[in-house]
């Protein structure tokens, strides 16, 4: 298995069943698929959509992430992003 490119511990925990996620784990950088059905133009769900398939996290966990640490997650998925694209979110 590869190792995961960046992680993020969360600030606050999300309770997700039995478990408790404490980080989200990049396991890679974005491929074309990961864009697959979204707009040209990025916003918070599409860019939610992206994080979650980044990290293997089901909906349900990226939905429940704080705003804080939802900021921090988004930054790392944006500097992903060529220079210049536009994602419609200010970071």
């Amino acid at each position: 298995m590869a190792e995961p490119i960046k992680t993020i511990p969360l600030e606050y925990p999300v309770e997700h069943g039995q478990e408790t996620i404490t980080e989200l784990v990049f396991m890679r950088r974005p491929k074309a698929k990961d864009f697959k059905g979204l707009p040209m133009q990025l916003g918070f769900d599409e860019l939610m959509t992206i994080l979650g398939r980044l990290t293997g996290q089901p909906p349900s966990v990226i939905g429940e992430i704080d705003t804080t640490d939802l900021m921090n997650a988004v930054e790392v998925v944006t500097d992903f992003l060529p220079s210049g694209q536009t994602t419609g979110v200010i970071v």
